[in-house]
């Protein structure tokens, strides 16, 4: 139909007035609405950061009302156990949230009660406890996140009992996240292999950056070091940091050559991405000698009282990793500051 008509009696004569809806053409073109701002996404891995549009609105539900958040321009996975040693986490997650207009999705895993373990059928009284056990976790959970600075239910909560690890991932897919924060829990070897390594599995499986949060952390990382073996996960370990820390923070880029050998070209490389971080931060490079790259940038860090290490992980098989070990390994391992890992190019 090409317009909608508006009659009027009269002497039986209807006079029609036509509106169409649609612009006439001109000879000019029609002006356009500018588009929002593209926004550097944290990595550039095809598989793992898809191109998406940036949404003008997101919904998120607030008691009974539905608050529509604009212009976000990340979307963060936050991972919480209600614990201490996931605070930091939630503490970071806000402030970074409340200064990118960031979406927080907090995914939380609840641990069943000893019978579900055990297997077999299970009693109606262990049904009764399981409730009780979800509700008393998901209260910790909540207050957890109103203690960081998050409005009461501004956030959606996805509750899983099952693998931590998998559930944290599965959920991270489902929300499109751009980055994973949860705790940096440094646990022993032997507690790692009776309860899981819930850390490990998500940073050595995650298709988006993880940023592990070292449980007193009260504030957003703001000087941070980066690994660089100029391998892609490294330089996007490095644009991240930069994203991280902001324009009021610094990334210092530091390669760290063998030390019989030398990297051709090492000191010029450092300072162009020195050059192309610099709108997004300030950022500084260095060459240091040692043969443990992951031990080299945890020691620099503590020297500095840098409260951030970002590396690259490579994509390397679990029985490489086991035998030869892996950088973001060593420094999730060791490190006393929080710690982002990138994931390899795809």
């Amino acid at each position: 139909m090409a317009g909608s008509t508006v009659s009027r009696s009269g002497s039986g004569r209807k006079e029609g007035v036509s509106v169409d809806p649609r612009p006439r053409r001109t000879g000019a073109a029609p002006a356009r609405l500018p588009s929002p701002p593209a926004f550097p996404r944290l990595c550039a891995a095809p598989r793992a950061c898809r191109p998406r549009p940036i949404p003008r609105s997101f919904p998120l539900r607030r008691g009974a009302r539905l608050i529509r958040e604009e212009h976000i321009l990340m979307k963060i996975l936050l991972a919480l156990d209600g614990t201490d040693g996931s605070f930091g986490a939630a503490r970071v997650a806000t402030l970074l949230a409340q200064r990118e207009s960031a979406a927080v999705t907090v995914a939380t895993v609840a641990e069943p009660p000893p019978a579900y373990r055990a297997g077999g059928a299970v009693p109606l009284a262990t049904r009764a406890e399981e409730r009780d056990l979800v509700r008393a976790h998901l209260e910790r959970v909540q207050a957890q996140i109103e203690a960081a600075g998050a409005q009461p239910g501004s956030w959606p909560i996805r509750l899983g009992i099952e693998a931590a690890g998998r559930f944290i991932l599965h959920a991270a897919e489902e929300a499109e996240a751009d980055l994973i924060v949860l705790g940096l829990g440094r646990k022993p070897l032997h507690k790692r292999l009776l309860h899981g390594d819930v850390l490990g599995h998500v940073a050595s499986r995650a298709a988006v950056p993880i940023l592990a949060v070292d449980s007193a952390a009260d504030r957003l990382p703001r000087a941070a070091c980066a690994g660089i073996d100029f391998s892609p996960p490294s330089l996007e370990a490095a644009r991240a940091a930069c994203r991280i820390v902001g324009p009021a923070g610094t990334v210092h880029l530091v390669h760290i050559a063998p030390v019989t050998d030398d990297t051709p070209g090492a000191p010029q490389r450092l300072d162009e991405l020195a050059a192309r971080l610099a709108p997004g931060c300030a950022a500084s490079s260095a060459i240091l000698r040692a043969d443990d790259p992951a031990q080299a940038l945890v020691s620099l860090a503590a020297d500095r009282g840098l409260d951030l290490v970002a590396v690259g992980r490579h994509g390397r098989s679990v029985a490489s990793r086991l035998i030869l070990g892996s950088v973001s390994v060593g420094v999730l391992r060791t490190a006393h500051c929080s710690v982002l890992v990138a994931p390899p190019v795809v």
